[in-house]
């Protein structure tokens, strides 16, 4: 597992951005696969880690694969602002709450609480036909099985079950620990996503 203990956005993310032509933006976030971690780094400065939940299959970016992709990303599509915790989201859509679950109903595993909707920024790797993170529906959402939280078990998503970044403080993308079970506020608004440092050890 990879041991993370500086606290500024490692200069291999920001060469990443270079390589894409893509201005370093204010949030970034970064999915550690083998550490189960994400890691949100405000102004280049690491604001906190959360555990996380990846794909019960190996990474890949392709196609019916169920692996969490990998490479760079940006938060295309934010979904559910002003929904309450534990909203179900079917197809992007609310629709009940997760303690309307029968007990059957609760094996499986929903969509919470929120959604980013990720895309790749790297044609032929995570866009493009065959292997497009986009359509593939792949997002960081919250979850109805928190124990599962901390080992690969999703469907292909970046799972997690932290209030403190599902629920964002009001009026901007700095994650505020101290207010955040306060309300749910707006999403947060990270453009790039990392998945994850790995990335020559992953499949596809």
């Amino acid at each position: 597992m990879t041991n993370v203990t500086e606290t500024n956005l490692p200069r291999w993310i920001q060469s990443r951005c270079q390589d894409l032509s893509q201005e370093i933006p204010q949030d970034i976030l970064w999915v550690s696969i083998p550490e189960q971690r994400l890691r949100h780094y405000h102004n280049q400065d690491l604001e906190h880690v959360y555990t996380i939940s990846t794909s019960k299959a190996p990474p890949s970016c392709i196609e019916n694969s169920f692996g969490t992709p990998t490479g760079m990303h940006i938060v295309a599509d934010k979904i559910g602002e002003g929904a309450n915790a534990g909203t179900i989201f079917e197809s992007r859509v609310p629709t009940r709450h997760v303690s309307d679950l029968s007990p059957d109903e609760q094996r499986k595993n929903y969509v919470t609480t929120r959604i980013m909707r990720m895309r790749g920024l790297e044609p032929g790797h995570n866009a493009g036909p065959g292997r497009d993170t986009y359509d593939r529906y792949v997002y960081i959402h919250g979850t109805n099985h928190p124990e599962r939280i901390g080992k690969p078990f999703s469907g292909g998503c970046v799972e997690l079950n932290e209030p403190r970044f599902l629920r964002s403080d009001n009026n901007n993308s700095k994650i505020n620990p101290e207010t955040a079970d306060s309300g749910i506020g707006p999403l947060p608004h990270p453009r790039v996503g990392c998945f994850p440092l790995n990335r020559t050890k992953t499949h596809g």
